[in-house]
């Protein structure tokens, strides 16, 4: 009986945790990660992101809707420059450099079929 209660438990967790992965791409919930020094990339409702950065970043996704996608960035850590390059790229389209404040949020909407990102 006690074998059968942790084959139980052993397979509803089984059952649920890709459950909870894919609800991420199913119900557009925001994604937040952080990106080091270097290369990172994050993948958001099946899109890779690809950034390239100086420094550390905390990074958070927000569905618009089907084409527009919300992207925040914010300093890790405490940075002598008070402006900074972060370069993304995603799909088949050419990098973006964006200008970002190292004092505070940084707002961006990218367009998601069209490869263009504004502030």
């Amino acid at each position: 009986m006690k074998g059968s209660k942790w084959i139980l438990i052993l397979m509803a967790f089984i059952i649920v945790l890709p459950l909870f992965a894919s609800a991420q791409d199913e119900y557009a919930l925001p994604l937040e990660k952080n990106i080091n020094p270097g290369h990172s990339s994050i993948k958001y409702q099946s899109i890779i992101y690809n950034f390239y950065a100086v420094e550390g970043w905390h990074v958070r996704f927000e569905t618009i809707d089907s084409k527009h996608v919300r992207l925040v960035l914010k300093p890790l850590g405490v940075n002598v420059q008070p402006y900074e390059q972060v370069s993304v790229q995603w799909n088949s389209f050419p990098g973006v450099l964006l200008q970002v404040s190292t004092s505070g949020e940084n707002s961006f909407i990218l367009g998601t079929e069209t490869g263009y990102a504004e502030k």
